[in-house]
């Protein structure tokens, strides 16, 4: 990393901030706020939850992670398949956001130290008396010269943590 790729002071603290008001708008219920805060890829990620939520049978919805999977089967009982059809991936954010849907665990996480590195970024939160160290944190990555916060790569590729939780 050359001496001009060094991330300033500025930049992890917009990393951080772009956290602090996603867990605002999070605890207020303000799910257009929120979804605005989200990458690209969270928008992606909700969108294929929303695509599987109306078509998806039975077999391949068992196929899926556990995240997934939670998330399609609330969607079916929270919402009706007209519901879902009017929702981009922002508006569907929104609602799950509104409905409690997603974020609750959010509230116990604060920002800690952030590593930039150009348009990406890591960020550690602090979770209880648990330090997530950057690398292990949410991704963060600069789109369209904003901040954006990937709130899915927090939970990983690992399903046996959530598993044990259930």
């Amino acid at each position: 990393m050359s001496s001009v790729d060094v991330p300033t002071a500025e930049e992890e603290a917009g990393v951080r901030r772009v956290f602090e008001d996603y867990k605002s708008a999070i605890l207020n219920q303000q799910g257009d706020k929120a979804a605005n805060l989200v990458s690209e890829s969270t928008l992606t990620f909700f969108e294929e939850v929303r695509a599987a939520a109306l078509t998806a049978p039975e077999q391949e919805v068992r196929q899926k992670r556990i995240v997934q999977k939670m998330m399609i089967l609330n969607l079916r009982m929270r919402s009706t398949a007209e519901e879902l059809h009017k929702l981009d991936a922002k508006g569907l954010f929104s609602f799950c956001v509104r409905e409690g849907m997603i974020g609750s665990d959010v509230r116990t996480f604060d920002a800690d130290r952030a590593v930039v590195q150009g348009n990406e970024a890591r960020l550690g939160v602090i979770a209880g008396e648990k330090v997530v160290p950057p690398e292990m944190g949410f991704r963060v990555a600069r789109e369209r010269g904003a901040w954006k916060l990937d709130v899915m790569s927090i939970v990983g590729t690992d399903d046996e943590p959530l598993k044990r939780a259930l």
